[in-house]
This record gives structure tokens, C-alpha cells and sequence, in this order.
């Protein structure tokens, strides 16, 4: 009998956030000379680090987690639903790659815990009067501004 059970955290697989994790097979990454501080150093290494990885690779989030990851990554999430980071902050290409992983992970972390969901709320009573009354000032102070009719 079949059940609906993500798939199993295979060995090597990096841990992300929330119970998700990706294999380190699914992700592409990419160096290129980086813009930031470091002199003649970045002109000579390949510093930028940038990570791609495909939504679906990310095991361990349910299906409404993966829409939660699209809709929060929208400016990550490219055309064929790879999520792409950049990083170049950082003189040191670990650091870079360091940092790609966080970013990852913490729209990972923001997509894998469900909203709460709203309670519909009242206003109080005193909120209430407090509007009309400053509703009411208002419209006093712009009947004393106007001239007098002749």
C-alpha cells in the first residue's frame, strides 16, 4: 500500500532547514571574478560564488512548502524553477559559497513553517469613538477656516 511520505533524507545530503535538505548532486555552482573589496586580488580570482538548484530537488517540504518557497523566492526563482544565488561580498570564495548556502536556507526556513492563520478581529468600542471624534475635530477646524459667506 503506497503512502504520500516525502522521500527519505538520503546519506550526504545537506541539511537546510526545517527537516529540508538537498543532495549536494543538485546543486550547480559557478565562480566568477567578484566586484568587491580586495585590490589586485579580485582581479586575479574567481571570488563570486553562485548557487543553482532546482525547486524540486529540495526534499523534505511538502507540496504547499514548494509554493511557499516560489512565492517567497520570486526574485531567485528563474523561467525553468531553479532558484539562483549570488554572492560576492566576501574576499574569500568559501565565504561566498558560505554565504549562497544561508541565503538558501533561510528562504527555505521562511517556506517549510506554515502562516498562522488570521483571527478575525473586532475594534473595540473606544477605537470606534476615538476615530469619529478625530473625525469630528477635523471637520470643525475646515468649517472655522472657511470665509464667510457674503
Amino acid at each position: 500500500m503506497p503512502h504520500n511520505r516525502p522521500p527519505a533524507r538520503p546519506d550526504g545530503a545537506l541539511s537546510l532547514a526545517g527537516g529540508a535538505w538537498v543532495h549536494p548532486s543538485s546543486i550547480t555552482w559557478s565562480f566568477s571574478g567578484s566586484s568587491g573589496p580586495g585590490g589586485q586580488h579580485v582581479n586575479k580570482t574567481q571570488t563570486r560564488a553562485t548557487l543553482v538548484v532546482a525547486v524540486m530537488d529540495i526534499g523534505g517540504l511538502g507540496g504547499r512548502a514548494h509554493d511557499r518557497l516560489r512565492d517567497l523566492a520570486h526574485a531567485h526563482l528563474c523561467a525553468d524553477d531553479t532558484l539562483h544565488f549570488h554572492s560576492d561580498e566576501n574576499r574569500s570564495q568559501k565565504r561566498n559559497k558560505d554565504a549562497c548556502l544561508e541565503r538558501l536556507t533561510d528562504l527555505v526556513l521562511q517556506a517549510a513553517r506554515p502562516p498562522r492563520p488570521r483571527r478575525k478581529t473586532k475594534r473595540t468600542r473606544s477605537s470606534v469613538e476615538r476615530r469619529l471624534e478625530a473625525k469630528h475635530h477635523q471637520g470643525e477646524l475646515k468649517v472655522r477656516r472657511r470665509k464667510p459667506a457674503d
